[in-house]
């Protein structure tokens, strides 16, 4: 049985990764590489909680491990945004808000 999670994310690992129907569209107006950064993330956070699980560690040790990790992946997204707009420095966005490769 899985320990009650509290954090959405960890909730969130304990399911295979999927793409909901109204999700689509915001994940397709994001640039590839952080879509692949995300797509990365989501197997190895659920291996990691079902493994701790599997082990019988606390909840908390759990959702405390998962978030870390996911602080990880979050600022891999961020480095890579920021490498982009330091190489451009354009600062152009698209008028729908979408946040365009780099170009």
């Amino acid at each position: 049985m899985s320990p009650p999670a509290t954090d959405p994310a960890a909730v969130a690992v304990q399911y295979p990764a999927r793409v909901a129907k109204e999700k689509s569209d915001i994940l397709m107006k994001l640039p590839k590489n952080v879509r692949d950064i995300a797509w990365n993330a989501q197997p190895r956070l659920r291996t990691r909680y079902r493994s701790m699980t599997a082990k019988g560690k606390k909840p908390t040790v759990i959702v405390t491990a998962i978030a870390r990790e996911l602080a990880g992946f979050i600022w891999a997204i961020g480095q890579k945004r920021q490498a982009c707009d330091e190489k451009h420095s354009c600062g152009d966005q698209p008028a729908d808000g979408s946040l365009s490769d780099c170009h």
